[in-house]
């Protein structure tokens, strides 16, 4: 017997649910489970290639982040996890790819530019990414700057020199 549709989303969203809880092992086991039933489904390949990489588990998150991605073309979030995934292998000229991607999409997203820019210092592009990380800052009376942008600011600022603004932008972030 099929189990209908409803009950599928409802496993999915439950899975979900655990996963951002901190249960990942227990969404992931339930996502492998539903992926039998579903192959073909974006947003269940990319939520389980994101427990995986939380779990550090790179191979089988590199394995269904770009089938995500085949599914979901116009998703940056897949593109940024994928990147996120290739910079943890080591990958860093496909992390920028797939970054650059994801900022295609979506121009000025924040976690795609912070990412972005520690890809670069990664390859030793600093100019790149302060640059990066600069333009996509707020004016100090603007509202706070993205947590993702502050934190690789301050990377940045450990080797820049830069460490006050650093950190009077972690502040105001917080």
């Amino acid at each position: 017997m099929r189990q209908d549709a409803t009950e599928l989303e409802q496993q999915f969203r439950a899975a979900q649910e655990r996963h951002f809880a901190g249960d990942v092992l227990a969404a992931i086991a339930v996502y492998r489970v539903l992926l039998r039933k579903l192959p073909r489904n974006g947003p269940l390949l990319h939520a389980l290639g994101a427990a995986e990489m939380a779990i550090g588990d790179l191979a089988s998150a590199h394995e269904r982040l770009p089938a995500a991605i085949r599914l979901l073309p116009k998703d940056p979030v897949v593109r940024v996890d994928l990147g996120s995934v290739l910079r943890k292998q080591g990958r860093f000229i496909e992390s920028r790819r797939a970054l650059e991607e994801a900022l295609a999409i979506a121009p000025g997203d924040p976690t795609a530019i912070a990412q972005l820019a520690e890809t670069d210092l990664l390859l030793g592009r600093s100019d790149d990414a302060e640059r990066r990380l600069r333009g996509s800052l707020r004016p100090p009376d603007a509202a706070p700057d993205h947590p993702a942008i502050s934190l690789a600011l301050a990377r940045l600022a450990a080797r820049a020199g830069g460490e006050r603004e650093a950190i009077e932008r972690l502040r105001r972030t917080l």
